[in-house]
């Protein structure tokens, strides 16, 4: 059983995007990014986004800037704004103490969440048969 499942993925999502052309996978919905191969230049000249995924930071940036995982933008969002509802700020707190709390708060949501999203997907998996 592994001990760390988030570090685990964590390092599994970073060792992925560092091969470079592999396309990295949204952790959320499994959205992969573009289908199609394309050159920079053509998606700068058309207006497209060249990361259609984005590091997201579980706990925000100013309290852990270490903590991130790949979520399409739609999914980046939603947690964003799910962790801002939860009263989660992403501004540096000074207190070490509430700086925890936060860090240990921001945890919790994202964990629910992502909860959430592998029950989702395993019923979309379920749905093929």
């Amino acid at each position: 059983m592994d001990r760390s499942p988030n570090a685990t993925a964590l390092r599994e999502a970073r060792r992925i995007q560092a091969l470079g052309n592999v396309p990295s996978v949204c952790a959320f919905c499994s959205y992969e990014g573009l289908v199609i191969s394309v050159t920079a230049k053509w998606l700068k000249a058309h207006g497209v986004p060249k990361k259609l995924l984005e590091d997201h930071h579980i706990v925000g940036r100013k309290h852990d800037p270490r903590l991130i995982i790949p979520l399409c933008r739609n999914c980046h969002g939603e947690c964003t704004e799910g962790l801002l509802r939860e009263g989660i700020t992403m501004r540096f707190e000074r207190d070490p103490h509430e700086r925890i709390a936060l860090t240990l708060e921001a945890q919790a949501v994202f964990h629910e969440n992502y909860a959430k999203a592998q029950r989702g997907l395993a019923a979309r998996v379920r749905s093929l048969r």
